[in-house]
């Protein structure tokens, strides 16, 4: 592989404001910072207010520091990155120039056609073909695999066997040549545009890894339609951002890329871990204070498993491996914000939902007193509102208030569905109103989810490969809980907003 120069000729960043977000003026020249989904709002002092004007139309920062030379450079790149991870502000980037060399590398065993396909593709991708390394690891194949890899102009490990992926990418990491490690598994194939998508981002030095877009290769069953919007892998279609904090961001490792210097700061992957491995590695270089991006880019299509019972095993499986996950990294919550009115609203209209079977008559009560609550926090905020001369309509108010309470309502159904279905279904032959509350959480989230990922199949079939889903998930979480004697996953974080 060639030695080169791999910094960027040119770097542009471009900052500009979310869609959704309005500025309006408060005395003076400062002003608030609106934003409508979900509503919330941040007061900022005269000069960022007119910095943020700048920013309806995309604005390099140097524009920026061009109109207001005065300002510190140093503390408003901090500020507006600050407004990017808090959903205010967006970016994109514009690199020319920046090439650096890639390591392709691809754990295999026993795949010969699927290895065939995915190296087809590697040929076809859009970088400069003596910037690029490709090094198939072979765990101990005993079909045609090693035939194919060395039909194709790539390096070829052989190894008599392995642990599994973890100690097969390991391998082809210290083999290296590469500035940046590239991975993919090989029953994915990758688009032309991979690599070209996702480089980009490690211009920023503080970028460790940076996972890309996998979508589905199959569209042809119920199963395979509904792998490609609930596939595990596909992360969505906004960016995340990640480092040393609680969260619990991480990207797969069949479509990510990763600084070889943070892969080996991180220690690589552990060996033995054969599910789960991706986000045990993506919290250990996070804790390292590397960046972790996800970005909707960089597509990879990834060959489910097409059979029912193979995609609900390897729910299963995955499930398994929470336990491990929460006991090696206790740090990581799942945190859920909201504030007593958004809690107190969903206690009730649950209580509610409980009471329908036996008790009709007073099931009306606390739903009542659920909407009080509700319609007493828009009346407090539009008060506030009102005194800080902030424009927005009651109406409009009333219908944003009721989407995040019913936001709310979603995240805690989601919460109970995933991890506690078989439990609560159980708990009804006692108290049978667990069963009316289970089936309206149920129908919350599966309508929800069904309306936004907008799957190529019947809401009934959805449904019902959605619950098979979940159950078959949450089985494995206490199986591995059971295993590691560990239950931090189940315990949840709220936090007051």
């Amino acid at each position: 592989m060639n030695a080169f120069n791999s910094a960027p000729e040119a770097v542009d960043v471009y900052y500009h404001l979310r869609p959704d977000i309005e500025l309006q003026p408060d005395k003076g020249e400062s002003g608030f910072v609106i934003s409508q989904t979900p509503l919330t709002m941040l007061r900022v002092n005269q000069t960022l207010f007119k910095i943020l004007n700048l920013l309806d139309s995309p604005t390099t920062f140097e524009k920026i520091l061009e109109k207001y030379p005065l300002v510190d450079e140093h503390g408003l790149k901090q500020t507006l990155d600050t407004l990017v991870e808090k959903n205010y502000v967006e970016t994109h980037e514009v690199v020319k120039g920046y090439l650096p060399s890639i390591t392709i590398i691809i754990p295999v065993k026993n795949r010969a056609e699927d290895t065939r396909a995915c190296l087809y593709s590697l040929q076809a991708l859009d970088y400069p073909k003596e910037k690029l390394e490709i090094v198939v690891v072979d765990g101990g194949s005993t079909d045609d695999t090693r035939t194919i890899i060395e039909s194709f102009p790539v390096k070829g490990i052989y190894l008599n066997g392995t642990k599994g992926p973890s100690e097969c990418r390991n391998h082809g990491a210290a083999e290296a040549n590469g500035e940046l490690l590239a991975f993919i598994d090989s029953d994915c194939l990758a688009s032309p545009a991979w690599l070209k998508e996702l480089v980009p981002y490690f211009y920023n030095k503080d970028v460790g890894i940076v996972g890309g877009y996998v979508a589905s290769f199959y569209d042809k069953s119920q199963v395979d339609r509904y792998e490609s919007v609930g596939s595990s892998l596909n992360m969505g279609k906004r960016t995340l951002r990640g480092v040393n904090d609680s969260s619990t961001a991480y990207v797969p490792t069949c479509n990510v890329l990763v600084r070889k210097r943070a892969f080996f700061e991180a220690g690589g992957f552990v060996e033995e871990l054969t599910v789960g491995e991706d986000v045990d590695f993506c919290w250990r270089l996070r804790k390292l204070n590397w960046l972790l991006l996800y970005v909707p880019r960089g597509t990879v299509l990834h060959k489910h498993r097409s059979s029912l019972l193979k995609m609900l095993t390897r729910r299963f499986d995955y499930g398994t491996s929470e336990g491990m996950l929460h006991r090696r990294h206790r740090d990581k919550k799942k945190n859920f914000s909201l504030s007593w009115q958004q809690a107190a609203f969903f206690i009730l209209f649950s209580i509610a939902l409980a009471l329908l079977p036996k008790f009709v008559i007073f099931a009306w009560i606390p739903l009542v007193v659920g909407f009080g609550i509700m319609a007493t926090d828009v009346f407090i905020k539009s008060a506030r509102l009102r005194k800080l001369k902030i424009n927005i309509k009651s109406l409009n108010l009333t219908g944003k208030s009721l989407r995040s309470y019913l936001s709310t309502c979603y995240y805690l159904s989601f919460h109970f569905i995933r991890y506690y279905l078989i439990l609560i279904i159980g708990l009804g032959i006692l108290f049978h109103g667990l069963w009316v509350w289970t089936a309206a959480m149920l129908l919350v989230t599966t309508t929800v989810d069904y309306v936004t990922r907008k799957p190529k199949l019947n809401y009934v079939s959805f449904m019902v490969i959605y619950t098979l889903e979940h159950i078959f998930y949450q089985c494995g979480v206490f199986a591995g809980c059971v295993r590691q004697k560990y239950f931090g996953s189940y315990v949840p974080v709220f936090i007051r907003v």
